[in-house]
């Protein structure tokens, strides 16, 4: 049996050879069926494992070819073993990864356990060999699983475990090994044993303790007895690796580390006395912190416990007490999503006591997750025979779950197969077999190196692609570049390299990061050791850096590796994905490239790089009309990322231009090329580096002529592409570097036709005619007859609403807009969309004439407006309007989060709930809330009912349970499904209650929700049939309710509904007026009254008098400023009749919860606004800093809403507990951070920008001077 193989000593190589030559003229001993391997493949460590984590079927080794069959893994089993003897190593560890691959992603089935036992085996040498002892010792453990008499694996996992300062665990694997060896193959274990006892014996205390070196000259001795026999023995490199280690005493610091890898004591931070007690304290509070959810630090604990009780300093450590640390370990990296650290704490702990229930069960668990289905399935059927019922039940559960997973993955398999085979048989007979792959001759492995040279010799070998981070990490890597080895010294190494690539000297950058990466992997950069966060962040901004690099020099093979080892790091690295999929794309492989693309879609959707790589991998539809231009804003995984910032350079390195003026001009010479070519979306991206370059890098000055010229001919680019706005913006920002460009006038002429904006058009051409004589106006004729051709909408023929009056600017239609949202607070829902129409109608008749210039400042204007508009024609019931507003708002951002939600309401009242679910669904994955997952639900129900859509259901039919349709059609979902109301008429009795309890209480919007159940129950479901006075008093205190919330009209519709059912109840006829005054309908209110006040006594007239005498000062027109006053006029000074204090503005309650949606918190800081001490103490103890960012993360605070936020700040900074300054500056700092906030702030109107300004200016210090010189150049 060969325990372990080394081919790297030439003489040792001789000497066997001769050994063996005469043993195999008697006999051998035993077939090498494993050849182990011995060299690094940084490149893709442990590839199949991590691929299978992060997506079940990615292929670690694409370049690699092989069969996918049982057969393909022999074969690439055995090419691995004939690389290992050439020296090969770090292509052999990739061809045993390429088999193991085909067993974990599931293309292999009958994959037998010991062909996977050999292949961790052997793969786990070679790591060995480069001192990657975790990936080595994760080897062993694999093959142990599959074979646990296997002494190879069970004496390569002593040696990593030696390594990793494993000593206990690495004691107990080698004696077990000694006792599985033959006698003839025990000496290098014994030697190991030998080793471990001595670290085990070494005190810790004096410096002086030296360890005796193992003398050089062993490595050369003659073959022993069982060389003679056939075996290969190895002798594996001591401490001792240079002279000056072997003759100098070592401190206790040297003898934690081996090889140049660490062994000293983890989280140094954590201190525990070296003791069983020690350990204890360490379980107890790692378990104390896992119950608090201090997951992270849960585990450090467990950690430091398991180091204590495995490094030999404390004895007597049980193998139970271990095996429960590393299964209570398991269960916090579970809640922590590591899959692979479950994994192996589980089979450590299994490994110390097999019985261990809960470490089955987690395994299980995280086999599954890492698509190891069938391992997954193996360990959940040992763990069930364990438990009884109904403890069993969890596990069951996981069995279906894992058999599920496997039905699909033989579905998938089955359906790649299909493909596979359809494609071979269509290219057979033209396509020459894959590269890198041949049939190969099966040779008999030989005890004699001779023969296996020999046999290796007869087979080329396959091309295997590696990269430059394969060099072995024992030989420094650029000697030349000298950095201090700690965290200070790799932080100068990645900022050099930062600063190469901001000045082109790309390869020189990368030579910096290969530095900073070597530094990390050599194990020497003692300071960085013990934190792991800062290594892994290091790492993926290094890889994610050097990437970009060498997607600049076209090293795309490269930058495709690096990338690959940035999102083992982070599976969600945006930039990783992003640059892959080029990478990719470069080599052909647009399949992957476009899966790698589709998954950072995922993470920051419409990020426009992406979106143009997507459709260029992946022929899409055309671009929707008016589809805005939006900022990618990746998930930086580094301050200091390589190049100049994301959102200043788009960072494609595909269109390379000089900073020079020369650059530019042949930026728009590719572009003109690419045009004519018919790459439409090739020359808009040409246009888009060289307009880059000329105005925005800051590298190039570029005459305003040819920048006009740039902007033109992107406009025209953009209009084959249907892009309207953004041409519009084009042909503006052309004219203005240039008023005669009569090409752009044209092409903004033809892009508002498109946009419907007809006058503005028309005032182009004629503009343009008399730039152009005849016959070149011909076209320009054409288009002004087609303008005129379109009929004038009535809004344009006449002045809209010419009572209302607003100058004609940039300020006048701000104002409308803000009277807009005035009147739309106050209730007056009419007077609202009126003043937004006006504003509307002002930017559409061409005459604001400081707008013209920013298209910017009016698509962002008129989305607001549209947006707006919608939501008071919704509130009206005013459904076809409301839809056609939030279609105008998409055309100009398809990512209006509100406008999708506005529309889908209308769409459901419309009757058109297919369509409302997907904008329901599309804006939910923009930004997940609460009242998008109700409609949601609400819409799915609708639409898997049939019927439904038969007859749209109206309010009176809603209430006339009798009077149903036929089909008959299903009942609306039941809403508030957290509370629990039996259906009967004691259960709306008791929603009654507890309605009024909860006014009483002050929490009027939990109070709302009781009230609307119990009328659902009462009125909507058809299962109660509840008498009407019951259901007009439930009418009539939800309005009571509603007014307290401020919500006029709806308070309002549900007094008309109380008196419908009981016309003499005067309590609503009250609550009506007061509504009604709010609303500003003095005479209907009066009218309430005066049909009221016959009905009470002079006892209980009192507060209907008084709101008479307000309503009749409101509509005597000789006092406006009574008026005036009286509009102002707070609510508390209205109440109902039976009230006896005027309680209805009472400032309600601060809600329980922080907000849980973006869409939550302005709905709560809206309805607080009017009462500063409340909504200040929500801020302050509900809305911490952080969560504004985290809310808004994925997509923006549209600049209405971000105004709301500013005022609400305002409104805390200056009640009467004010929120203090540095408070205010968090706030800011993290507005700063929310999704594209640049464009959001510069969209604010300029009163708005002034708030910001005030606020910054309460900001103390340094952190204010920080905040203001960052709002200088947002705003």
């Amino acid at each position: 049996m060969v325990l372990i193989e080394d081919v790297d000593e030439e003489e040792e190589r001789e000497a066997l050879k001769a050994a063996a030559k005469a043993a195999s003229q008697q006999w051998r001993r035993i077939q090498v069926v494993q050849e182990d391997s011995d060299d690094d493949a940084p490149v893709a460590p442990a590839a199949s494992e991590q691929s299978v984590q992060h997506s079940g079927v990615s292929d670690p080794c694409p370049d690699l070819s092989i069969l996918c069959s049982r057969a393909g893994a022999e074969e690439a089993k055995r090419h691995g073993n004939r690389l290992f003897g050439e020296g090969k190593v770090a292509e052999c560890e990739r061809w045993f990864s390429k088999a193991l691959w085909l067993y974990e992603s599931g293309r292999v089935r009958d994959f037998p356990g010991d062909l996977r036992c050999a292949l961790h085996s052997n793969r786990a040498l070679a790591r060995l060999k480069l001192q990657r002892f975790r990936d080595a010792e994760e080897d062993c453990s694999a093959a142990l699983e599959d074979n646990p008499q296997n002494a190879k694996a069970r004496y390569r996992r002593a040696m990593a475990r030696l390594e990793l300062g494993k000593l206990v665990p690495g004691l107990e694997d080698v004696e077990r090994a000694l006792k599985e060896l033959p006698e003839d193959s025990r000496q290098e274990a014994q030697d190991l044993k030998v080793r471990i006892q001595e670290q085990l014996a070494t005190p810790e205390g004096p410096a002086g303790t030296a360890k005796q070196p193992t003398p050089k000259g062993r490595e050369k001795k003659e073959p022993t007895k069982a060389e003679d026999s056939g075996y290969k023995r190895i002798h594996v490199k001591e401490v001792d690796e240079d002279k000056k280690e072997a003759s100098k005493p070592e401190t206790t610091a040297e003898k934690t580390h081996v090889n140049g890898h660490a062994q000293q004591e983890p989280y140094p931070d954590i201190q525990l006395e070296p003791t069983m007690q020690g350990a204890e304290k360490a379980k107890q509070r790692a378990n104390e912190l896992f119950q608090k959810g201090s997951l992270e630090e849960s585990a450090r604990w467990f950690s430091k416990a398991i180091w204590l009780l495995e490094s030999g300093k404390v004895p007597g450590a049980t193998a139970s007490l271990r095996s429960v640390l590393h299964s209570n370990r398991a269960f916090a990296r579970s809640k922590l999503q590591q899959w692979t650290g479950v994994e192996e704490d589980c089979t450590e702990a299994l490994a110390l006591n097999e019985s261990n229930a809960k470490a089955l069960y987690r395994r299980s668990q995280a086999r599954l997750e890492l698509n190891k289905l069938d391992a997954a399935l193996e360990d959940v059927q040992q763990l069930l025979p364990l438990l009884a019922a109904p403890a069993d039940q969890e596990a069951q559960d996981l069995k279906k779950r894992i058999l599920e997973q496997q039905a699909k993955a033989k579905k998938t398999l089955e359906k790649a197969k299909e493909a596979s085979v359809k494609a071979e048989q269509r290219d057979d007979a033209k396509a020459p077999p894959p590269a890198g792959f041949k049939r190969m001759e099966i040779v008999e492995a030989s005890d004699s190196e001779e023969e296996e040279t020999k046999a290796a010799a007869k087979v080329e070998a396959p091309k295997a692609v590696l990269t430059s981070s394969q060099d072995q990490k024992d030989k420094e890597m650029f000697p030349e570049l000298k950095f201090e080895f700690s965290r200070k010294g790799v932080e100068a190494a990645k900022n050099t390299g930062g600063q190469l690539f901001s000045k082109q000297d790309l390869q020189g950058a990368s030579r910096h990061f290969s530095k900073a990466l070597w530094m990390l992997q050599s194990g020497k950069v003692a300071d960085a050791q013990s934190d792991v966060s800062w290594c892994n962040s290091t790492r993926l901004a290094l890889h994610s850096n050097r990437a970009f690099s060498e997607l600049r020099q076209e090293n795309w093979q490269a930058a495709e590796d690096d990338c690959a080892e940035a999102l083992k790091i982070e599976p969600q690295a945006v930039k990783a994905l992003y640059r892959r999929a080029m990478a990719r794309e470069k080599m052909g492989r647009a399949a992957e490239a476009l899966k790698d693309v589709e998954e950072a879609l995922k993470l920051q959707p419409g990020a426009e790089e992406l979106v143009a790589l997507q459709k260029r991998l992946k022929p899409a539809p055309k671009a929707e009309t008016g589809f805005k231009r939006m900022e990618i804003v990746e998930a930086s995984d580094d301050d200091e990322e390589a190049g100049p910032p994301a959102d200043s350079e788009p960072c494609e390195p595909w269109d390379e231009l000089e900073p020079t003026l020369a650059g530019v001009e042949k930026g728009k010479e590719m572009g003109n090329r690419l045009f004519s070519e018919g790459k439409i979306e090739e020359c808009e991206r040409w246009f888009s580096k060289a307009i880059w370059l000329a105005e925005e890098s800051g590298k190039v000055n570029v005459p305003s002529d040819l920048r006009g010229i740039l902007h033109s001919n992107r406009a025209f680019a953009r209009l084959r592409l249907q892009q309207w706005l953004l041409a519009e913006e084009d042909c503006t920002q052309a004219l203005v570097l240039n008023a005669s460009n009569s090409k752009a006038l044209y092409r903004r002429a033809q892009a508002r036709l498109e946009l419907g904006k007809r006058s503005m058009a028309l005032e182009d051409v004629d503009k343009l005619l008399p730039m152009l004589a005849p016959p070149s106006d011909r076209d320009a004729q054409e288009l002004r007859e087609r303008i005129l051709a379109l009929p004038e909408s009535p809004a344009k023929k006449a002045e809209m609403f010419p009572d209302l009056h607003f100058e004609f600017s940039r300020k006048g239609v701000e104002a409308a807009k803000d009277a807009g949202s005035q009147l739309f607070s106050k209730q007056d829902l009419q007077g609202a969309s009126r003043h937004f129409s006006k504003a509307l109608w002002m930017l559409e008749s061409g005459k604001v004439a400081d707008a013209e210039s920013d298209a910017s400042w009016c698509n962002s204007t008129r989305l607001a407006l549209h947006s707006n508009r919608a939501f008071s024609e919704l509130r009206q019931g005013n459904w076809q309007a409301a839809e056609e507003d939030c279609t105008e708002a998409l055309k100009i951002n398809p990512q209006a989060v509100k406008a999708l939600y506005r529309r889908a309401i209308a769409r459901e009242e419309l009757g058109r709930k297919e369509e409302a679910l997907k904008d329901a669904e599309a804006a939910l994955a923009l930004q997940p809330g609460e009242e998008l997952v109700a409609l949601q639900k609400r819409l799915k129900a609708a639409t898997e009912t049939p019927g439904v859509e038969a007859v749209k259901r109206t309010e009176t039919e809603a209430k006339a349970p009798s009077a149903s349709p036929t089909p008959k059609e299903a009942p609306e979902p039941e809403p508030f499904d957290d509370i629990k109301l039996e259906p009967t008429l004691a259960g709306v009795e008791k929603g009654k209650e507890m309605g009024n309890k909860l006014f009483s209480a002050g929490k009027f919007e939990e109070c709302e929700r009781c009230f609307s159940k119990a009328l659902w129950l009462a009125q909507e479901s058809g299962k109660v049939k509840a008498p009407n006075d019951i259901r007009g008093i439930l009418h009539s205190n939800r309005a009571f309710a509603r007014l307290r919330l401020q919500r006029w009209s709806d308070a309002e519709k549900d007094c008309d509904e109380a008196l419908r059912l009981n016309e003499r109840n005067a309590k609503a006829l009250y609550r009506r007026a007061m509504a009604r005054q709010q609303l500003e309908k003095p005479k209907a209110a009066l009218a309430d009254l005066e049909q009221l006040l016959p009905m009470l006594d002079g006892n209980s007239n009192k507060d209907a008098l008084a709101l008479k005498e307000e309503l009749l000062a409101q509509l005597r027109p000789s006092s406006p400023k009574a008026l005036q006053k009286e509009a102002a006029k707070p609510a508390e000074a209205q109440r109902p009749a039976s009230a006896p204090v005027r309680t209805v503005s009472a400032a309600p309650s601060m809600p329980s919860t922080s907000p849980k949606s973006g869409m939550e918190l302005l709905r709560q800081f809206k309805s607080l606004k009017k009462h500063p001490e409340v909504l200040t103490k929500y801020v302050t103890e509900k809305v911490p800093p952080s969560l504004l960012q985290s809310l808004f993360s994925r997509s923006p605070i549209e600049a209405d809403d971000l105004a709301l936020v500013l005022q609400t700040l305002r409104t805390a900074a200056s009640a009467a507990e004010p929120l203090p300054g540095p408070r205010v500056g968090e706030y800011l700092q993290q507005l700063l951070r929310t999704h594209g906030a640049g464009t959001q702030f510069s969209m604010l109107s300029s009163s708005e920008k002034q708030l910001v300004r005030e606020l910054v200016a309460m900001v103390p210090g340094s952190s204010g001077d920080d905040l203001k010189q960052s709002f200088t150049k947002v705003l």
